[in-house]
């Protein structure tokens, strides 16, 4: 009966080393974080057509298991440079797993109308952080000049 009980045992024990190792792999495991200078950027202006000032937020990340991922909402531009390269997403390589404090500006979009208010999303693997953005689109002003008198109306 001794020998029956053993021989039921030794597949576990064949897979105990494994078990273990997978058990302190899991709980000694680092979570990901991702940082942002901002939960919110308000107060983007644009006269239709035209692209707003931008404004800034930097963003990081710490044992990240894949690209930090920023994505602009519908009407918004992002871009880690000033002048150029605005687009609807930028994609962070990671080092070692960080990503270390990179500026990202955002802007109005030359194609925003009305009053946009949304949610920049920032994701790595199963993580995620928002940036909420809000601005104000307005119509350009009309302008018109009377024949007669020779005036300029604006309207707008």
């Amino acid at each position: 009966m001794k020998n029956y009980k053993t021989r039921a045992l030794k597949p576990y024990i064949k897979l105990l080393p494994l078990m273990l190792s997978l058990l302190f792999a899991t709980s000694f495991a680092t979570a990901q974080t991702i940082n942002t200078s901002t939960s919110g950027l308000s107060g983007f202006s644009s006269c239709s057509g035209s692209p707003s000032a931008a404004q800034t937020f930097t963003v990081s990340g710490n044992n990240l298991v894949a690209n930090l991922v920023v994505t602009a909402p519908t009407g918004y531009e992002i871009s880690t440079s000033a002048g150029s390269g605005y687009g609807g997403s930028i994609s962070l390589v990671p080092s070692s797993g960080d990503v270390n404090n990179t500026t990202i500006y955002v802007r109005l979009g030359s194609v925003a109308s009305g009053n946009p208010e949304s949610l920049i999303m920032i994701s790595s693997g199963t993580s995620t952080k928002a940036v909420e953005v809000k601005g104000r689109v307005t119509s350009n002003p009309t302008i018109t000049l009377d024949p007669f008198s020779q005036r300029l109306f604006i309207l707008g």
